[in-house]
């Protein structure tokens, strides 16, 4: 397994993690080195994605925090929806969606407490925020 190489990114207290006036979805360039790394993943295969959560969990201390946004497979009618749009965006991209539960079950096996929360959008999106606290 390769390792991802280092960002540069410091972590300093109190540093904030989303611009209050934009979108959640809009990184701040201090985070912008690790989306790219989750979105430069070839897939989002079991055998691709739990090698990195576990790379990630080895980085954090104990109580550091993981946050992932990703898509839900329930409801199928966001499901499809996002499927859809995945495809007219990137068609020769292979689409993979992990059920809440199994990504919330992957990310508890790799070393995290998980808490979930809906994101809710005016498209169907299916999103869901993933805190993932290092233990």
């Amino acid at each position: 397994m390769s390792t991802l190489p280092p960002s540069g990114l410091q972590i300093v207290p109190d540093m904030p993690i989303c611009q209050q006036d934009l979108p959640l979805d809009w990184y701040q360039p201090e985070f912008q080195p690790y989306a790219e790394e989750y979105l430069a993943l070839p897939d989002r295969l079991p055998e691709t994605v739990l090698p990195l959560l576990a790379q990630l969990r080895r980085a954090l201390a104990p109580g550091g925090m993981l946050l992932v946004k990703d898509v839900d497979t329930r409801p199928t009618s966001k499901r499809w929806f996002t499927w859809a749009l995945d495809k007219a965006m990137a068609p020769r991209t292979p689409v993979h969606y992990w059920s809440a539960e199994t990504l919330a079950g992957a990310l508890e096996a790799s070393g995290f407490r998980v808490r979930r929360h809906l994101m809710v959008d005016v498209l169907p999106y299916p999103h869901v925020l993933y805190i993932a606290e290092a233990v």
